[in-house]
């Protein structure tokens, strides 16, 4: 198991090679405070991207879990293998090899090694020189020393208690790297492991440490196993895991982000690190960046940039200038790329000789997309009651979610949103008001939630029980009030919308039309077209009341015959299938009653536009699965039909199918130009937003 040395290898670097890591982290955040149980100071970046995952061909390790650090370790120069194309990822490690190890690993994390000076073990005489240098600098830098009575024992294995203080021992002597965490500063919080009771202080210490930076983990949920060898295997995850906290990165030009989105608008953190082909810094090293949002535009023909690349560092795009950022002592450089509104921006990343200007065709670079999300614009509230309850049954609970949306009403994921919601609650009338105060904060996938339950006071009827909520958001976000009562709408007075707890027997109290299809297509063949319209009666509670029945009537004599009746099934439905024989669009409006309490529908019978022909309308219907919307021009209702060959226009600006797709909203205005039926024709359509 001897590690056989390597060739020395030499890069040179007058134009480099440009390598980009192809993995994107989720968010980008400083150290939380801990959390019990969680990694709570992860390294943001990784040192294993780019050339560094190049597989080494280690013939053994092929779907093994420490293939890709094994492939690492070895790009680094810190692990040969044992020989004939293997790692032997299972045998242990002994204390001589893992100094080894460690003292490859110094140069690219950034550690100066001192010149090797005997350390007075007694029992290192029978071991190669420059194994014995190699024990000797880590003794020297304090990372690994002797035994109590003066020997090494170099033969004797390492165990995860041993391999955590060796661990813990490099991050504190070396610097720390882009996204990572300085153990020191790390104030361990986590008890899940339950074995370290007979694990001195010291050690523990470093376990908890090392666990809160995501170095090691426990070999169950809830133990560490102090006393147990390491492999080899285990051995090459636990470096690369540290290294990730250093400056070791890849040999050439590597660039990593954290933000996998990012808001509309916003910027993008980038690390851009440089190191020359033993891993060195690669200092005061000009760099260029510059975005895009249509690839297809942003070069001419000869592969220059145009205008529409746009500079993200220095004074021109696409040109090395003095005043583009150059890497720091260490090799490394950060920069937030501000992105437009594009759904992806490609952030470009090269560098050269000063006065370079890029050339797609000839020059070497780097790209990477960023995929953008809607801005936060407000809280939406919404409640687990049925749509139609106004009342809610003593002894059942309601849980509100609190989601961030965008200006569309579409979730955005943003994590930590902090928001208030005063509560209020009474009984019988408004009497024994009591009001607290809940602080909340979106999780992961932008939303928060929050239950409430009243219990029926008496066995007598008439008890009622009240609840409101005032929802003051923070970060200049609205409040939108989906509830089913609009418990959440605030005029500032203690008269707001409540939600009741009731005692009260189920009544029927709503009745809730819907068309099965907000559009058909107008026929006047055979017995015309087919359309259902459905009504639901519901009680206070929004629960079905069946064996009722409803009338339905309608303002197109083709339509619905006045007066028909049918009756609600189990579910509280009654559903009206009928047909209508005629070609002529309209908007039909279905009416439905029972006793007193009435709704209303619309249903919406279109026509097919018949190419060549022009137009516009007030998009009144959008349906972007059939690729479809329907307008209301000055005398009919029109079915318009686009697909991905058409040709789309935004307020004067040609866009993609996609970004039509995403802008397409009623109430806009939609002009066609229908150009004809037949293969290769293509029609055009004009957006105005409202």
């Amino acid at each position: 198991m001897f590690e056989a040395a390597a060739p020395h290898k030499r890069w040179a670097l007058p134009t480099l090679a440009l390598l980009l890591v192809g993995s994107l982290l989720f968010g980008h955040l400083p150290p939380a405070a801990g959390v019990d149980g969680v990694v709570d100071h992860p390294a943001r970046y990784s040192a294993c991207v780019d050339a560094a995952v190049t597989p080494a061909g280690f013939v053994d390790m092929a779907g093994n879990f420490a293939e890709e650090a094994a492939n690492c370790l070895a790009h680094y120069g810190i692990t040969f293998g044992t020989g004939a194309g293997r790692f032997s990822p299972r045998d242990i490690i002994p204390r001589w090899q893992m100094a080894l190890f460690l003292q490859r690993a110094t140069h690219p994390a950034g550690l100066v090694l001192p010149k090797p000076t005997a350390q007075g073990f007694t029992d290192l005489g029978t071991y190669a020189t420059h194994i014995q240098a190699g024990i000797n600098q880590m003794a020297q830098l304090g990372i690994m020393p002797g035994l109590a009575d003066k020997t090494y024992g170099p033969a004797e294995p390492v165990t995860r208690q041993s391999m955590a203080m060796l661990l813990s021992r490099f991050l504190e002597a070396a610097p720390i790297g882009p996204g990572g965490t300085a153990i020191r500063d790390v104030r361990p919080d986590d008890s899940n492991f339950k074995d370290l009771d007979q694990v001195p202080f010291v050690t523990n210490r470093a376990i908890r440490r090392l666990y809160e930076l995501g170095v090691t983990q426990g070999t169950t949920a809830n133990a560490f196993s102090p006393d147990a060898w390491v492999t080899r295997g285990q051995m090459a995850v636990f470096i690369t895991r540290m290294l990730a906290h250093t400056n070791a990165r890849p040999a050439g030009l590597s660039v990593q982000t954290t933000d996998e989105k990012v808001f509309k608008g916003s910027s993008a953190e980038i690390s851009i690190t440089l190191r020359d082909g033993t891993h060195g810094a690669f200092a005061n090293q000009g760099v260029d960046l510059f975005t895009t949002e249509t690839q297809d535009k942003a070069f001419d023909k000869e592969g220059r940039c145009t205008s529409e690349a746009i500079p993200a560092a220095g004074a021109t795009e696409c040109v090395i200038d003095r005043r583009d950022p150059t890497t720091d002592i260490s090799g490394n450089l950060t920069a937030d790329v501000e992105v437009g509104e594009s759904a992806i921006v490609r952030i470009w990343v090269w560098t050269g000789n000063l006065s370079a200007v890029f050339d797609l065709n000839r020059t070497r670079f780097v790209a990477v997309d960023v995929a953008t999300r809607s801005t936060p614009a407000a809280l939406l509230v919404t409640d687990d009651l049925p749509d139609s309850a106004v009342r809610v049954p003593f002894g059942r609970a309601v849980t509100f979610t609190f989601q961030v949306v965008d200006d569309d009403g579409n979730p955005v994921p943003w994590q930590g949103a902090s928001f208030v919601v005063e509560v209020q609650e009474s009984r019988d009338g408004g009497k024994r008001i009591e009001t607290t105060t809940l602080t909340k904060q979106t999780g992961i996938d932008g939303s928060a939630q929050a239950t409430f339950l009243n219990i029926d006071p008496s066995e007598e009827r008439g008890d009622v029980a009240f609840l409101d909520l005032d929802v003051m958001p923070g970060g200049g976000l609205g409040v939108t009030d989906e509830t089913a009562v609009g418990i959440v709408d605030d005029d500032g007075t203690r008269d707001d919308p409540t939600l009741q707890w009731s005692d009260e027997r189920p009544e029927p109290t709503t009745l809730t039309l819907s068309a099965l299809q907000e559009y058909v297509v107008a026929s006047s063949a055979g017995s015309g077209a087919a359309a259902t319209v459905t009504a639901l009666l519901s009680d206070q509670y929004g629960g079905p009341v069946r064996g009722e029945q409803v009338v339905f009537s309608s303002n197109d004599s083709r339509g619905v015959p006045n007066g028909i009746r049918r009756t609600t099934n189990a579910s509280g439905v009654a559903a009206l299938n009928y047909q209508r024989d005629s070609n002529e669009s309209f908007a039909e409006r279905v009416t439905g009653s029972f006793d007193r309490i009435t709704s209303t529908t619309r249903q919406f019978w279109v026509t097919r536009i018949q190419g060549p022909a022009n137009g516009s309308g007030t998009v009144r219907v959008v349906d972007t699965d059939e690729d479809t919307a329907i307008i209301v021009a000055t005398n009919d209702i029109l079915l318009v039909e686009y697909d991905s060959n058409d040709q789309f226009t935004i307020n004067k600006k040609a866009v993609s199918y996609s970004d039509f797709e995403d802008d397409l909203t009623v109430r806009d205005t939609l002009e066609y130009r229908i150009m004809g039926a037949g293969s290769g024709i293509v029609n055009g359509y004009i957006l105005t937003n409202r």
